[in-house]
């Protein structure tokens, strides 16, 4: 993986592991995302400090999807 791809997807990782690693009802992690969405963030390559609670989600189902995709090539 390409440097700068890394940094990228360990910081959203590192995000959205609290998101991911367990099982929650939709109300617990929609406050979690919450959560997260009220702090500043270093986001690497980027000027911005915030990240959206709509962005989390969406970044929440990346991983799933992508083992989806690397299973059904194998």
């Amino acid at each position: 993986m390409e440097a700068k791809a890394e940094k990228i997807a360990l910081f959203r990782y590192g995000l959205i592991a609290t998101l991911v690693l367990e099982k929650l009802p939709r109300g617990e992690m929609i406050r979690r995302a919450r959560e997260l969405a009220e702090h500043d963030y270093d986001i690497p390559f980027s000027d911005r400090r915030h990240i959206s609670v709509e962005t989390l989600l969406h970044w929440r189902h990346w991983p799933r999807s992508r083992v989806r995709i690397a299973e059904s090539r194998v």
